[in-house]
């Protein structure tokens, strides 16, 4: 599952759908609701650009499940990025259909929504955040953050920033991972604080900044990568 996650970012495709909308809530397909928002300025032009992640709500994608989690929402999530023009309307400039998970997952029905207790997607610094938290309630306490950071080139939208970190409550193991792919870097610290003092855990926490690697020939996942 760990596995999976780490490589969500490698899944991470955009695709291109020039549209334009007078306001937000046209920007949304029909039979869809938005489950989130964030506004600011992607493109540095002093306009309130839009990212939404919009759900659909068609009745057969939820599912009966056990008393645990009675019903299942399947509905597939997508997000999309808009710019904002002069007029206030809005152009579509990427639709996302893979990174957002459903609200609940068949395989993994103990799964919760990995919206519902991770901070919230925003705009800040002309850069997108999006936070994705996946966690158990039933069987395991493992609990694992996922946190993206997007930023718009002029015409596409490309994946600059990617941070994991896992935590298994039970024993205390932990791992984190960042990858700064701006600028070809990343680090990686694990650490098992059943088994560390606090003092040395901290100063491990704190020399974490001295193991960042180079990455070679890293490839940045952009709109005009796709075929």
């Amino acid at each position: 599952m760990k596995k999976t996650l780490y490589f969500a970012l490698l899944s991470t495709v955009f695709y291109n759908a020039v549209a334009a909308a007078s306001g937000v809530q046209d920007l949304v397909p029909t039979g869809w609701n938005i489950v989130q928002k964030a506004e600011g300025d992607l493109n540095n032009d002093g306009l309130n650009d839009v990212a939404i992640i919009v759900e659909n709500t068609d009745p057969a994608n939820f599912k009966a499940n056990d008393a645990n989690q009675p019903r299942l929402n399947l509905n597939p999530r997508h997000l999309i990025i808009a710019l904002q023009n002069k007029d206030q309307s809005y152009v579509t400039q990427s639709t996302q259909k893979q990174l957002i998970p459903s609200a609940n997952n068949a395989q993994t029905p103990c799964l919760t929504d990995p919206l519902a207790d991770a901070e919230p997607m925003s705009i800040k610094d002309g850069t997108l955040r999006l936070n994705l938290k996946y966690k158990l309630n039933c069987g395991s306490n493992y609990v694992s953050n996922n946190h993206y950071v997007f930023r718009y080139n002029g015409s596409n939208v490309d994946l600059i920033g990617y941070d994991s970190s896992s935590e298994l409550h039970a024993t205390g193991a932990s791992n984190e991972k960042n990858a700064q792919l701006s600028v070809a870097n990343t680090s990686f610290f694990s650490s098992d604080s059943s088994t560390l003092n606090p003092k040395l855990l901290e100063e491990q926490k704190n020399a974490i900044k001295n193991i960042w690697q180079q990455l070679n020939n890293i490839q940045m996942f952009t709109l005009d990568m796709l075929p």
